[in-house]
């Protein structure tokens, strides 16, 4: 079945963890998208940076943890291999650790980038360097994925990289691993694309989705906009659900609002439940 869940960045800051995934689980939530830092810490205040402290805090609100965010190594990915793999290797083994502990079976990653369009800092990697840079890591990392038998789902994002969805389809098959899947996020492709077309055509490799939504009128970062305000087509995009076959997370990815913060779960839970609908 098609569950409802939150990324931790959609949890109100000013609150202590119980109270703010009690807030969740109030809304009818499903389950939380924990982030993880590169020492497979959940990013919460002690004592629940520990992923089994976190566990036990979410599964006594009747909540499942179900993926991650992260850990990720973008800030490693523009070093050879040499120098950067033995680290890659070391964090996402920490973050599967985690995983585990967790009860989460899938971890979101990065795959690397051309550029990172939210950080003006980040330096230009030749796009065939990346893809196979890229390629090279996740073969080595598919192994630890077999072994902890947790999926790692690489997310399109605005890298500037895997920028169609049969380039995305051709990485994920010459990765050629069940534990090495597609986190696909419906919003992030409106800029260029169309999600239901990604969807179809990704259609197994898909092993979790984020929902966003986006104004192609405003066209950058500041373009996304609150489920069902946007240009997602989503009666395409949950028929396009319901012809893969996915039955798992449909997971909102929002930062917190400025004012009455409560109600951006009010809002997340109302739109997510007539998407869920729309998927039948």
């Amino acid at each position: 079945m098609l569950k409802k869940g939150l990324c931790q960045g959609n949890l109100r800051r000013d609150l202590d963890p119980p109270a703010a995934f009690a807030r969740a689980a109030e809304r009818g939530f499903h389950g939380l998208e924990l982030r993880l830092d590169a020492e497979g810490r959940v990013a919460l205040p002690a004592p629940y940076d520990e992923p089994d402290r976190a566990a036990d805090l979410a599964r006594s609100m009747g909540l499942e943890v179900p993926s991650t965010m992260g850990p990720a190594f973008v800030d490693l990915f523009h070093l050879e291999l040499d120098e950067s793999l033995p680290q890659i290797l070391r964090r996402t083994e920490r973050g599967l650790q985690a995983a585990q502990a967790l009860g989460a079976g899938a971890i979101l990653q990065i795959p690397g980038y051309v550029q990172v369009a939210w950080d003006p800092r980040s330096p230009v990697v030749p796009y065939d360097v990346a893809y196979d840079r890229s390629l090279a890591i996740y073969r080595e990392l598919r192994s630890l994925a077999e072994q902890y038998r947790i999926e790692i789902c690489v997310e399109n994002v605005w890298n500037r990289f895997l920028l169609s969805p049969l380039e995305m389809r051709e990485f994920v098959d010459e990765i050629d691993s069940p534990f090495v899947r597609a986190y696909f996020d419906v919003g992030n492709v409106l800029v260029n694309g169309f999600p239901e077309q990604w969807l179809r055509i990704l259609g197994s490799r898909v092993g979790r989705i984020h929902l966003k939504d986006f104004r192609n009128s405003v066209g950058n970062l500041a373009g996304f906009v609150m489920l069902l305000e946007g240009d997602v087509n989503w009666a395409e995009v949950t028929a396009a659900i319901r012809d893969i076959g996915y039955q798992s997370y449909l997971t909102a990815e929002y930062g917190p609002y400025s004012h009455s913060p409560d109600t951006l779960l009010d809002h997340l839970a109302a739109s997510m439940d007539a998407i869920v609908a729309m998927c039948g």
